[in-house]
């Protein structure tokens, strides 16, 4: 008996040995092809400065504790694993981006507050953007140039069914119910997509909303796209390039159709269905016109132009991603300049930034159209916003229950409770 043990003690050994050595090794050689981590990671940038002052303060020891801890090798598999482990035994994520619903399906966290009336603004709120979009409509308009709002698809009303139980209580008015119906008495051009993909979700070929991605699919893109060219020729009274649609390229979800998966960090792929990557060329008629477009929009656009719809417009024509340009907010002048050289200008939003709807470009657009200061305009609409979502929440009885009770539980007044209540709404609206 003692010779069997000593026997397998010496095989142990040299195998608990490897265990404890081959991270090391690892994270120093790099001699495995280990996959990456999708989001932010630790690079080699992020080690530890060593200085004496960091070190009597412990803030370098803190900092080395922390590196070595997210570094070490083999840690990336280490996290899928867990991730993986967590994700099919208990419907878990790691990823404070990502909600995850039924039957593999996936979610965006902060797109839930749109659904379910969290972000709601009040009323009277998005009754003063519309009235600056109509007031920006209208001056284009006159100057021979068209305005139109374009909104993008949200996963949460095109698939409902798949949503997970929401734990929250929430409202029965939207941001978008409002804004649609704002916008129509207010005659401004607007594509809306929630409803066309809606009635198509099952009806299509392929799929147009990926489970995985919390976008529309590329195939679901490509119809917009072409939805968008004949509407603006309809606007525009032109014709434009026409889209032509070659080889469909069937394979497993990829690209955008799995942003959302990537995030989570797993160790398998989610199953999902065979999605389709049309292959999409553009013909120029005899009588073909490429308007010049100023188009201002979020990640949504980034699908219609991979699928090349860039080549129905003037090659001047520019797309500026959430109205920045190098990562600094457009300026009046660029505004001035870019509406002067544009025949249409098209502002596409995903449902969950009707919050902030233009990011910047409603207000700075109105501004430069009434002359008037953006920074007295901007501390104006703050403060107006405040006061409809204190009306707003006074409004609403589960809502006003809620703060009531905090503010009982703290010790503080309910108008205090109320305009802290609002004002953390109006900033995490601002940051996001």
């Amino acid at each position: 008996m003692q010779v069997i043990q000593a026997k397998y003690t010496k095989f142990l050994y040299p195998v608990l040995l490897c265990f404890i050595l081959l991270p090391l090794l690892e994270s120093n050689l790099n001699f495995v092809d280990v996959k990456r981590l999708n989001g932010a990671v630790v690079g080699k940038d992020t080690i530890p400065v060593f200085s004496f002052k960091k070190w009597f303060s412990g803030s370098f020891q803190s900092q080395e504790e922390k590196f070595v801890n997210d570094s070490f090798g083999f840690r990336n598999i280490c996290v899928r694993i867990n991730n993986q482990v967590d994700y099919s035994l208990f419907n878990r994520s790691h990823s404070s981006d990502i909600e995850i619903g039924k039957n593999g399906y996936l979610y965006g966290t902060l797109s839930m507050d749109c659904i379910y009336g969290n972000d709601f603004l009040g009323t009277a709120s998005i009754s003063r953007s519309v009235s600056k979009l109509k007031f920006i409509n209208d001056t284009l308009a006159k100057l021979g140039k068209i305005f139109v709002l374009i909104i993008a698809p949200h996963k949460g009303l095109v698939c409902p069914e798949e949503l997970a139980e929401y734990p929250y209580p929430f409202r029965d008015t939207t941001n978008y119910e409002v804004y649609l119906k704002l916008l129509k008495q207010a005659q401004i051009h607007v594509v809306d997509f929630n409803n066309y993909f809606k009635t198509r979700i099952n009806k299509t070929k392929y799929p147009i909303e990926c489970k995985t991605g919390v976008h529309w699919s590329s195939y679901g893109g490509a119809l917009a796209g072409d939805s968008i060219i004949r509407y603006l020729e309809s606007v525009l009274h032109i014709k434009m390039p026409k889209p032509v649609w070659g080889d469909m390229n069937l394979s497993k979800a990829k690209m955008h159709d799995i942003d959302a998966e990537q995030t989570l960090n797993l160790l398998f792929d989610i199953p999902s269905p065979l999605m389709a990557y049309p292959t999409i060329k553009y013909e120029n008629g005899p009588d073909a016109i490429k308007p010049r477009a100023m188009i201002v929009g979020d990640s949504f656009y980034d699908e219609l132009a991979e699928n090349g719809i860039g080549n129905v417009f003037d090659k001047s024509s520019n797309y500026w991603y959430y109205f920045t340009n190098y990562g600094m907010k457009l300026s009046r002048n660029q505004v001035k300049d870019e509406i002067g050289q544009s025949n249409v200008v098209i502002l596409l939003t995903a449902q969950y930034n009707l919050a902030r709807i233009g990011w910047g470009f409603v207000d700075t657009t109105y501004c430069m159209f009434k002359n008037i200061n953006s920074v007295h305009s901007q501390e104006e609409s703050r403060a107006e916003k405040l006061e409809d979502v204190k009306e707003d929440i006074k409004l609403n009885v589960n809502w006003l229950r809620q703060i009531e009770a905090g503010a009982y539980e703290k010790g503080v007044s309910l108008d205090s409770a109320i305009k802290g209540n609002a004002s953390w709404i109006i900033n995490n609206q601002a940051k996001n």
